[in-house]
């Protein structure tokens, strides 16, 4: 599937008077950075969260904020745990004065705070995983868009490449046309004179320094390996800004290689639209 490293996604859990809430927000990086700011009640999670965010993502700048609310301050009475007190100390306290009231409101756990009735870290981790979910989908959603974008650029790189394709053996045999008359002309300047073979080996020789097929090969290769990125499973995005870069470089060849306008021209327009292609993929996880 294709994925944007831009996206956005929240998420929220709450449980027993405590609420958690996260956003996240994704922009373009070279590899996977994460950047947390979190309350301190959320502080001593930070690394499991970071942990978690790292298995579900290979690439992006993401910045993670979050919220701890808690609904009300009261404690609860834990009815269960004064009833087993009461038990015992109706068993063990026999001759005593019953115990007051504040007395049994200090034993252990007979009074819980939100906290105690909801632990952060499983509020945490639904708040992230739904927050994680969303961002999933934005960035899917997002990369769907540059899949088309991005296929629509490699249309436009093979119409130019097939121009200077169908351009390449005319324009070769114009030029070495050219180079035929000129070496004639600077070998009569220069009261030169070269065998027939010699003279066609020397020609052949600076003609087939300027043909290009060579390049117009490897285009296709690269641009087949393109295609087929994005059928496959993972991060492309690498993959596909190192193959744009291998397209840049043939292209720039083509161009100063091209003694012929026409090639010339689908030169340019294959640079331009390869250009566009390489901005796009830099989007791609």
């Amino acid at each position: 599937m294709t994925r944007s490293m831009t996206g956005r996604g929240s998420g929220a859990a709450a449980s027993a008077g405590a609420e958690v809430r996260i956003e996240l927000t994704s922009v373009n990086g070279r590899g996977l950075s994460v950047k947390a700011r979190l309350p301190d009640a959320l502080a001593p999670f930070q690394a499991a969260l970071e942990a978690r965010i790292r298995e579900r993502l290979e690439r992006g700048t993401l910045t993670v904020a979050a919220e701890f609310r808690r609904a009300s301050s009261r404690a609860r009475l834990n009815r269960v745990r004064l009833a087993e007190y009461a038990k015992e100390l109706g068993t063990a306290g026999k001759g005593f004065p019953p115990p007051s009231w504040e007395a049994l409101l200090s034993l252990p756990g007979v009074l819980e705070s939100p906290r105690d009735a909801a632990p952060l870290e499983k509020l945490l981790e639904k708040a992230l995983e739904a927050a994680l979910k969303n961002l999933e989908k934005d960035r899917a959603r997002e990369g769907k868009a540059l899949e088309r974008i991005c296929g629509a650029l490699l249309d436009q790189a093979e119409e130019a490449a097939a121009k200077a394709e169908a351009r390449r053996l005319p324009a070769q045999e114009a030029y070495r046309g050219r180079l035929s008359e000129r070496l004639k002309t600077v070998l009569a300047r220069e009261g030169l004179k070269l065998e027939e073979p010699e003279f066609r080996r020397e020609l052949l020789l600076y003609a087939e320094r300027a043909d290009v097929e060579e390049e117009l090969s490897r285009l296709k290769v690269h641009v087949a390996e393109a295609r087929r990125c994005f059928t496959a499973s993972g991060s492309i995005g690498r993959r596909l800004d190192f193959l744009t870069q291998e397209m840049l470089r043939e292209a720039n060849t083509l161009g100063s290689k091209s003694a012929d306008a026409t090639l010339s021209l689908a030169a340019v327009d294959l640079k331009t639209a390869l250009d566009r292609l390489k901005e796009q993929v830099q989007n791609l996880e």
